[in-house]
């Protein structure tokens, strides 16, 4: 079975590409194939990292919302300011959500959960307001997201069916942008973006599809298409 990763880059970190199958960053955007067997060849570019990823949330209004339906939901906010906005909203049953909004920017968080025993944890954190956009759907599927930096970092993630799907991102600096997505089962995707202005929209679609565990430090952008 292949599985084909789409890729615009101008420089990318792949943690599951060994040193000797390392790809040169390049100014033109470039595809790249890779075999379950882990082996990876460079291929002319087929399309750039073309829709720009945008991130609206349903809910900006500051304070904090929970409204909840079914049995046994948690949901906790917690906020250090009056001029942040979080909004969690739960169906199903056993759901688990904790969002924590910390530092003075304007932050945002939109959650949406349903289906049962999904469990999300969110921390925004800085003087700029970040911004999440984050839903689950599913049973017992988890996601990690920690924003934090002097300007604002943006960031839509879903994990819409399926079960036992993980998802983790962290974003440490500035104007970075992530729009992930992942359907099927037994998923893994993290992602790490430090520094200033990295875009990254990573897709899964399957069952058991091994996190390539992406990393982008400043400057990079990353399209991402996994499946099989």
């Amino acid at each position: 079975m292949m599985r084909v990763l789409s890729l615009t880059a101008v420089a990318l970190a792949l943690a599951s590409v060994s040193p000797a199958q390392a790809v040169t960053p390049a100014d033109t955007p470039t595809t790249i194939t890779c075999k379950d067997s882990g082996g990876c060849t460079q291929l002319p570019a087929s399309a750039p990292l073309a829709t720009p990823i945008a991130v609206t949330p349903v809910n900006t209004n500051k304070g904090a919302f929970i409204s909840q339906i079914g049995d046994h939901q948690t949901a906790t906010i917690n906020q250090a300011n009056n001029n942040q906005a979080a909004s969690v909203t739960q169906s199903g049953s056993s759901q688990t959500a904790t969002v924590t909004q910390s530092g003075l920017g304007a932050h945002i968080a939109d959650v949406t959960q349903s289906d049962s025993s999904n469990m999300l944890t969110l921390t925004q954190g800085g003087a700029a307001g970040q911004v999440a956009v984050l839903s689950q759907a599913g049973t017992g599927n988890t996601m990690t997201i920690g924003q934090s930096g002097s300007l604002t970092n943006q960031v839509s993630a879903s994990q819409m069916g399926g079960s036992g799907n993980t998802l983790s991102l962290s974003q440490n600096g500035e104007s970075n942008l992530a729009q992930l997505a992942q359907n099927g089962s037994g998923n893994h995707m993290d992602a790490v973006q430090n520094g200033a202005g990295n875009q990254l929209a990573w897709t899964q679609t399957g069952d058991n599809l091994v996190s390539l565990q992406v990393t982008q430090n400043g400057g990079q952008a990353i399209m991402i298409s996994q499946g099989k």
